[in-house]
């Protein structure tokens, strides 16, 4: 049988998803990565399924989601944050970590609502 190359978060919360399947080598060959390297290796065919930023949905229309398991909050979880010395509206760029493509889309969501209110604001 050949194995199921299978791609997780290297985030704590993401262990109870996959407990036993490192022991299952016939079955499964497990890798963990940040969030973006693991859109990438599926982008990419070099895993089979992969545990992937919802964001990456977007760029992948033709791929299946499986039904009722995520990572998710229903609640704050802070994942995004901004660390200015100055105010949003005189930042002209970000610099911004990679690892994880959702929290770069939501900060370009929040810099463009910002924009959009300031400009709201100005007329």
């Amino acid at each position: 049988m050949k194995l199921v190359r299978l791609g997780a978060v290297n985030y704590l919360n993401v262990r109870p998803l996959v407990f036993g399947l490192e022991r299952r080598h016939d079955l499964v060959s497990l890798r963990f990565d940040p969030p973006a390297e693991c859109a990438r290796l599926l982008a990419n065919g070099e895993i089979d399924l992969g545990m992937v930023p919802s964001i990456t949905y977007l760029d992948r229309p033709g791929d299946g989601i499986v039904p009722g398991v995520c990572i998710g909050s229903d609640g704050a979880v802070d994942s995004v944050a901004l660390f200015l010395r100055r105010p949003i509206r005189e930042v002209r760029t970000l610099a911004v970590d990679t690892s994880s493509r959702t929290s770069v889309m939501l900060t370009r969501i929040l810099c463009a609502q910002t924009r959009a209110r300031d400009h709201r604001s100005v007329r």
